[in-house]
C-alpha cells in the first residue's frame, strides 16, 4: 500500500517536522538516539483458513455503510446485511449530519447529487440539484458545485452558508458573489481552504476560512505558486498548526506554521509530512523519516524508511524492508517482522497487516486479533471492518475478531454513523 505523493489542487499533503530546541533554520540538533537495532525478533503469526475464523450476530446500531453489490449500483446496508436504502444510486458518499450525498441520473442535465436522510428519502431543499457534493462536516457545512460554476459552501437547510461574506484584504473590500471559490476543500476543526480571485488587483489569493465565512488568515504567496497550490488540505490541524509546501527546484519541501499568527513553527524542509496524531507528525528527511512534535523539536530521528501516525504511544514504522511498531519510548513493541500494513495505520486501535501475502488484525497493544487469513483488509470504523476473500467479495468483521456477513459485496465502503 503506497501513500500517494502530494500535488495538485485535489491533493493533500500534510507535513509537519522541525527543529529541537537549538535549532535553526528548521535543521535540528536533536540528541535523540535512533531506535535500537533489532535482534531476532521472537514475534510470529499464523495463517487462518477463513472456516477456522467465529461467527457471530451484527449488534443493531445506528450505523450504516456504502455498498455496492455489483453493476455499478449504491446502496446502505446496516451490520445485519440486510439493505436500509437500496441499491439504485450511480455513486453513494458516507453518511454524517443525517444525510449522505448520492448520485442519480437525470435524463437532461446527466449525472446530479443530492443528500438522502437514513429513510432513503432526498432530504427538504438537497434534492439532486448539484454536479458534485461533498459530505457535511461536523459544523453543518457542505462543499457542493451546480453546473460548471465554482465550488461553494450550503447549510443543512439548502441554503448558501455565507451569502454576504465580505473579504477584507488589508487596504481594500470586495464583496465576491455569493460564496463562491475556484478551489475549496472540506470543512475540519472548523476551517477550510479556499482560493479567491480578486477583481479589484486581477488577484488569486489562498487562505483559511473560518465556519462562520470570515477570511482568518492568508497564506504567503511562497506557499502557492504554480499549479501546486501545496496549501490545498492544509487545514488547521489539532495543534493548531497548518502544514504547507514551498517549491524547491522540481520537488515540494513542507513545514508548519501557525495561522494565528503566521509565525513559522518549522521551516519548509521535509519530503513529506503526515497530519499531526497524538501531538506528532511523521516526516520525510533526505529519504528517511522520523517524528517531530508540534513545535517543530525532532521528538523521534530520521531513521525508518518508512512511517505512519501514532495512535496512543505507539506507531507502525519500515525498518530494514519489513515493518514493526514502534513505542513513543524509543523501543520496539514489535520488532520489524509484517510485510505490510494499511496505509492509514491503527484505526480504532487495530492495524490491518500483512504477512507472506496474506493479512491480519494486529491490536495496539501488541496482541495479535486474527492471524492472516484475507486477501485483503479494510480499517476498522464504528467498531466494524471489511474483509476480502479468495473470491474477491467483501464481508464484514467486528472488533472481537468474529465474521457477521459473509463476503457478498463488490465495493464498499467504511461504517459511519448517521447523525455524527
Amino acid at each position: 500500500m503506497k501513500r500517494a505523493s502530494a500535488f495538485l489542487l485535489c491533493v493533500l499533503m500534510i507535513l509537519s517536522f522541525c527543529a529541537c530546541s537549538d535549532r535553526k533554520n528548521g535543521v535540528s540538533s536533536s540528541s535523540v538516539a535512533p531506535p535500537p537495532a533489532p535482534a531476532k525478533s521472537g514475534f510470529s503469526t499464523k495463517e487462518l483458513m477463513l472456516s477456522e475464523i467465529p461467527r457471530a450476530q451484527a449488534v443493531s446500531d445506528d450505523t450504516l455503510a456504502a455498498v455496492s453489490p455489483g453493476g455499478g449500483k449504491w446502496g446502505y446496508i446496516g451490520k445485519d446485511g440486510s439493505f436500509a436504502i437500496e441499491p439504485i444510486y450511480l455513486d453513494a458518499g458516507d453518511f454524517s449530519s443525517g444525510v449522505a450525498a448520492v448520485a442519480v441520473n437525470d435524463t437532461e442535465k446527466g449525472i446530479l447529487y443530492g443528500y438522502l436522510t437514513k429513510d432513503g428519502e432526498f432530504a427538504s431543499y438537497l434534492h439532486p440539484n448539484f454536479t458534485s457534493a461533498s459530505r457535511f462536516s461536523h459544523e453543518g457545512i457542505a462543499r457542493v458545485r451546480e453546473g460548471e460554476s465554482e465550488y461553494f459552501y450550503i447549510n443543512k437547510n439548502g441554503t448558501l452558508a455565507f451569502p454576504e461574506r465580505i473579504v477584507n484584504f488589508g487596504d481594500h473590500f470586495y464583496e465576491p458573489y455569493v460564496n463562491s471559490f475556484s478551489f475549496a476543500t472540506d470543512f475540519k476543526n472548523g476551517t477550510a481552504v479556499v482560493i479567491d480571485h480578486d477583481p479589484v488587483l486581477n488577484k488569486d489569493h489562498v487562505f483559511l476560512l473560518s465556519c462562520e465565512g470570515k477570511a482568518i488568515f492568508e497564506f504567503p504567496a511562497k506557499y502557492c505558486k504554480d499549479d501546486l497550490f501545496s496549501v490545498a488540505n492544509s487545514i488547521r490541524d489539532e495543534a493548531g498548526n497548518c502544514i504547507v509546501g514551498t517549491q524547491s527546484g522540481e520537488k515540494v519541501l513542507y513545514g508548519l506554521i501557525r495561522p494565528d499568527n503566521g509565525e513559522e513553527v518549522s521551516a519548509p524542509i521535509y519530503e513529506e509530512l503526515l497530519p499531526c496524531s497524538e501531538n506528532l507528525y511523521a516526516a520525510k528527511k533526505d529519504g528517511l523519516w522520523g517524528y517531530i512534535d508540534h513545535t517543530g523539536a525532532v521528538i523521534h530521528d530520521f531513521t525508518f524508511e518508512d512511517a505512519l501516525p501514532f495512535y496512543g504511544d505507539v506507531a507502525p514504522v519500515k525498518y530494514k524492508g519489513k515493518w514493526g511498531v514502534f513505542g513513543n519510548d524509543g523501543a520496539w513493541m514489535i520488532e520489524p517482522y509484517f510485510d505490510d500494513v494499511s496505509s492509514t495505520g491503527f484505526s480504532e486501535g487495530i492495524l490491518a497487516y500483512e504477512k507472506d501475502g496474506k493479512w491480519g488484525y494486529l491490536k495496539s497493544d501488541g496482541s495479535v486479533l486474527l492471524g492472516q487469513a484475507f486477501s485483503s483488509a479494510g480499517d476498522f470504523s464504528e467498531g466494524a471492518a471489511f474483509f476480502q476473500a479468495g473470491s474477491g467479495l467483501w464481508g464484514l468483521l467486528n472488533e472481537k475478531g468474529e465474521i457477521i456477513l459473509e463476503p457478498a459485496f463488490a465495493e464498499v465502503h467504511c461504517f459511519q454513523r448517521v447523525d455524527a
